[in-house]
């Protein structure tokens, strides 16, 4: 934590040299109303003087305010060397000054001038900046210790920060504060309400990013009731001010009532933007042919420029069309590869993603761009399975039931308990498949209530084993008979 004994920091250095220029002011005032009378011999050096060192104090603050490209230590130790800065009483900053002091943070934390980023320069900043009463620099020493950036991550600290940029009306941390309370990380919230009322009140203060999440809310009928129509207005205002996510929410609206062309237009204005989300959902309408003329090549960049931002819909996306680019094109194994890639990602991304596992045991199973790998399959299943994956749930089952696999008897162990789990949900072919795993009269007490609830695979196997009993009491008393 920084505080006011840190040592000459260049808010420090900001706040004296204002002072210095408003006295330096104050005496060429005077001097030239001495001037005016015709004072002593010299007193026009005098002023010459006093005019060069303010145009120099000023140089300095051009270059801490960011208005000019120079180094700004080097050129603060050369030039402000000469003033005994320690002796000066500091001087309240203005409302602009102290956002230059937090703009410099920016800097530092983004990186200028060719620059990499400095997080523990960004830091001093934003904290000089915060303790002369700026609401978006406590909002950016939240950012930094909520994700940590510069620092150890501590969610309280961060709460903390957030709470006090809130406290001075910042629309960043009033939402921040909405999200924490969203997630139930307050003690003692009521959750939507207090994340809701948060919300409004950075909308109120300008913050689209609200804006665009009190849509979602309404759209989706989150604590508020569903008013599609108030949802739009909310993300045309996001929109309308430049908000990408705004106008990625707004051409998902469009999307869904079938205005294709302007749903595109919109996912590419906000994914000129960064927007990662809209540029997936672009990557979409490049593979229907909606709103654009269709292109795989375009899908893929769109995807692939999600995908690197993190977004995880873009990386399964991107892995789906490279599996169907693989099965056409002369080199296969380089898309079932880059596919593999990506479904990996996302299932590293967000283990609870079904689709990617599901995916990743259809590429193992059939040997896609790898070896085929029918135990690496079933894991992958087995975790689709667990997520509630219909497919991956049959895909188990179809392994277990077969004896040739090879797997081991840990391996047919968790995929039973995955079936049974299944089963008691009302799955009866996973019952059916758990039912192979059994022996003897257990097997046949599970197929038989299998076959009463309406398994036709459990009555099958009914029909079958009494064929064959039958077979086999035929073929005994001809025996006898003999």
């Amino acid at each position: 934590m920084y505080t006011e004994q840190t040592n000459a920091t260049l808010s420090d250095i900001v706040r004296k040299i204002a002072g210095i220029r408003q006295a330096l002011a104050e005496c060429m005032k005077l001097a030239e109303e001495e001037e005016e009378k015709k004072g002593s011999p010299g007193r026009e050096t005098d002023l010459d003087q006093l005019a060069a060192e303010a145009k120099k104090l000023e140089a300095i603050l051009r270059i801490l305010e960011g208005k000019e490209d120079e180094p700004v230590a080097s050129l603060v130790s050369e030039e402000a060397r000469g003033y005994d800065l320690q002796g000066e009483e500091f001087a309240e900053l203005s409302e602009p000054e102290i956002e230059q002091l937090r703009i410099q943070g920016d800097r530092a934390f983004f990186g200028y001038g060719g620059k990499r980023p400095d997080y523990a320069e960004a830091m001093r900043f934003y904290y000089d900046a915060a303790q002369c009463g700026s609401g978006r620099a406590y909002a950016c020493l939240g950012k930094m210790y909520e994700f940590g950036l510069g620092a150890e991550k501590n969610t309280e600290l961060a709460y903390e920060y957030y709470e006090r940029g809130a406290e001075l009306g910042d629309g960043i941390s009033l939402f921040a504060i909405g999200k924490y309370h969203e997630k139930g990380l307050v003690p003692g919230s009521k959750g939507l309400e207090d994340a809701a009322r948060c919300y409004e009140k950075a909308a109120e203060k300008g913050n689209y990013e609200a804006t665009t999440k009190l849509g979602y809310m309404y759209e989706n009928g989150i604590f508020y009731p569903a008013d599609p129509a108030k949802a739009l207005a909310l993300y045309q205002t996001a929109a309308d001010k430049g908000n990408p996510l705004g106008m990625n929410y707004l051409a998902a609206s469009l999307y869904k009532k079938e205005d294709f062309a302007k749903a595109a237009e919109l996912f590419k204005k906000s994914k000129e933007l960064g927007c990662a989300r809209a540029a997936d959902n672009l990557g979409v309408c490049y593979e229907q042919g909606q709103g654009v003329q269709q292109s795989l090549d375009e899908a893929v960049r769109c995807y692939q420029f999600a995908a690197e931002k993190g977004n995880v819909d873009g990386m399964c996306n991107l892995g789906y069309l490279e599996l169907k680019k693989g099965n056409v094109a002369r080199d296969r194994n380089a898309h079932y590869t880059n596919a593999i890639r990506w479904l990996h990602s996302a299932v590293q991304a967000d283990p609870k993603r079904d689709d990617a596992h599901y995916c990743l045991g259809v590429v193992f199973e059939s040997g896609l761009g790898t070896d085929r790998d029918l135990r690496a399959a079933l894991r992958e299943y087995t975790a689709a399975a667990k997520l509630g994956h219909k497919l991956a749930t049959a895909k188990c089952s179809a392994l277990v039931i077969s004896d040739s696999k090879g797997l081991s008897e840990e391996e047919r162990k968790e995929a039973a308990e995955v079936l049974a789990e299944q089963y008691d949900k009302g799955d009866l072919q996973a019952g059916y498949a758990l039912a192979t795993t059994r022996a003897g009269e257990e097997r046949e007490v599970m197929m038989r209530e299998l076959a009463e609830k309406g398994s036709a695979e459990a009555r099958s196997y009914l029909a079958a084993a009494q064929q064959k009993e039958e077979q086999q009491q035929k073929e005994e008393e001809e025996n006898k008979a003999r």
